[in-house]
């Protein structure tokens, strides 16, 4: 499936992202810096998204696991991106 590296993302970014999927769109995620984030979108279906946040780098590796058959990777791409530039208020980037 298709991956994708988040670059100068800082701790209190990565705790805001992920409260904001949360918050958002009920993502569910099973570990801290690392594992998969779920999301159950009604009329669509489930997307997985597996995550690795390295906080000493700043990175985080996003890789789309599983995902429905009607929705390309690049509109989760583009929706990472959107909540990236969210917290960071930077301008959004496209993954």
């Amino acid at each position: 499936m298709s991956t994708n590296t988040v670059t100068d993302l800082s701790a209190e970014e990565w705790a805001g992202l992920k409260a904001i999927s949360k918050t958002q769109h009920n993502t569910v995620y099973d570990g801290e810096n690392s594992g998969t984030a779920t999301t159950d979108t009604p009329g669509l279906g489930k997307t997985v998204v597996g995550y690795s946040y390295d906080p000493g780098k700043k990175t985080a590796e996003f890789t789309i696991k599983e995902k429905p058959a009607s929705v390309p990777p690049e509109v989760i791409w583009f929706a990472l991106g959107a909540t990236v530039a969210h917290v960071s208020g930077a301008a959004a980037r496209s993954y």
